[in-house]
């Protein structure tokens, strides 16, 4: 029988389960070991245009919102996703 998952997705589970492994144990090294096929050109996040690139900034830098299980935007590092009222004459 044919595995059901892709052979990327399976890499990807096992590389997933490697490091939550390593980051659960109190002795391993805090050192994030990640498999690209190529040398990324910047770790910039204004500057990335590649995709290994952007595995590794995600990775790396948690963003203000993420998406649920339900596709919906929740707040990861932000408090709240009210938007505030713009006001050009506020100081900065």
């Amino acid at each position: 029988m044919k595995n059901a998952l892709p052979l990327v997705v399976r890499r990807f589970l096992a590389s997933a389960s490697l490091v939550c492994t390593a980051a659960l144990s109190a002795a391993a090294p805090k050192i994030l070991h990640v498999n690209i096929a190529v040398d990324p050109q910047t770790l910039d996040p204004q500057l990335l245009t590649g995709v290994p690139e952007s595995r590794i900034s995600r990775a790396l830098n948690e963003g203000l919102v993420r998406m649920d299980g339900d596709t919906k935007i929740v707040p990861a590092l932000a408090h709240c996703q009210r938007p505030r009222r713009f006001d050009p004459l506020a100081p900065v």
